[in-house]
């Protein structure tokens, strides 16, 4: 003889679809055409905007980098601030970065003091050490062009040393 369970009535609640539908996502789960469609675009957009910006990114670091190098090698060698700009000029025309040779401020300063005692500090012909000082200021901006909107990316790189020692 079969069992015979009790029957107990579950009470009734409303069905998941109706509540996705009051809230209006009903139709965004059903509609798979155009969620495909929108996460293309959603897709095409972001790829759109990192092959745009990041070849930028990449130049600008490749500019900070040739500033921060021309600081070190301006220093050792006491370079004058012309030739650091015009070497700054090049690097940036090379790059393909929107840098005029006036948005380039370069400072270089080379300084002597004597080395030794009290007295050869009043000696015209005792020996000299020699300091140098490079700072290095470069501000611009890349234009960034879109469908419909143009904005700019801005750079500023500010490169200082002044611990260059020069033993002639």
């Amino acid at each position: 003889m079969p069992i015979q369970l009790p029957n107990f009535k579950v009470p009734r609640t409303e069905p998941a679809g109706r509540a996705l539908e009051s809230a209006g996502l009903m139709m965004w789960l059903t509609a798979k055409p155009l969620r495909g469609l929108l996460a293309g675009a959603a897709v095409g957009v972001v790829a759109y905007t990192c092959i745009a910006i990041i070849p930028i990114y990449v130049k600008a670091y490749e500019f900070r980098n040739a500033a921060y190098k021309e600081t070190q090698l301006a220093v050792t060698n006491a370079e004058s601030a012309d030739r650091i700009r015009d070497t700054l000029y090049q690097k940036a025309q090379a790059l393909d970065l929107p840098v005029e040779e006036d948005e380039i401020k370069a400072e270089s300063s080379v300084n002597s003091a004597p080395i030794g005692t009290v007295t050869s500090l009043m000696d015209d012909s005792a020996p000299t050490h020699q300091t140098a000082d490079v700072d290095i200021e470069v501000s611009y901006a890349v234009p960034v062009k879109f469908p419909g909107h143009t904005f700019y990316l801005k750079f500023e790189i500010h490169e200082r040393d002044d611990s260059g020692t020069i033993d002639r």
